[in-house]
């Protein structure tokens, strides 16, 4: 039963002990299983400690199974975790056009040469020369170019990093992305498009839970 149901296993730790997810996932297993208790031991090698969770009203005979069910939909609903598993990358039209789009912008900001880039958008020039004389640069074309170039890279690339493990993870796990090549290429995407990539994953997930409901 512990390797098979490791998951649920830390998802008892996780939801009931109150443990963060290094420690809860951390090779869970039932050492001691009886009507009154079960006692569940987590942690790395040398390290490992234990946990009793005490069954209230106690368990009758024949009831574990039914009880850890209970106890499995209650832990799943409290970390909010949906019966769905998304296992595949997908995007509508709309995801990839957007996608496509900044994909293009970040190339075309880091690949144009930083002279043409501060005649191109010579506008940013008397908010970028202050900067640059403030920080010891003498404000030629190119370091006009190459200052707006890093700018705008790190805004968009910088706000898209943060939405990584703010939301596209947190939803990753929330509809069971498991398969190591979706969860790679909805990383990759979020990262290049942002908002549409994991805006578009969430629903995707609320649709099939919405099916799943009806059934």
């Amino acid at each position: 039963m512990n390797k098979e149901h490791g998951e649920s296993l830390g998802h008892y730790l996780e939801y009931f002990k109150r443990l963060p997810r290094s420690q809860a996932y951390a090779n869970p297993a039932i050492t001691e299983f009886t009507t009154p208790s079960m006692t569940l031991e987590y942690g790395k090698a040398g390290q490992r400690k234990t946990w009793t969770y005490k069954f209230e009203p106690p368990m009758m005979a024949g009831q574990a199974r039914l009880r850890l069910e209970a106890m499995h939909r209650e832990a799943k609903e409290g970390l909010g975790l949906s019966d769905v598993v998304v296992d595949r990358f997908s995007l509508p039209a709309s995801a990839w056009m957007s996608t496509m789009l900044l994909l293009a912008l970040e190339l075309w900001l880091l690949l144009t040469p930083s002279f043409s880039l501060a005649h191109i958008l010579r506008w940013q020039a008397p908010v970028i020369k202050p900067v640059l004389s403030l920080l010891g640069f003498k404000p030629t074309p190119d370091a006009i170019g190459t200052a707006v170039k890093t700018f705008w890279l790190s805004v968009i690339l910088g706000a898209h990093l943060v939405e990584v493990p703010l939301c596209a993870v947190p939803i990753m796990r929330r509809f069971n992305v498991k398969n190591h090549f979706a969860r790679t290429c909805y990383i990759i995407a979020t990262i290049i498009g942002g908002f549409p990539v994991w805006t578009a994953l969430r629903d995707a997930g609320v649709e099939e839970e919405t099916k799943l409901k009806k059934q």
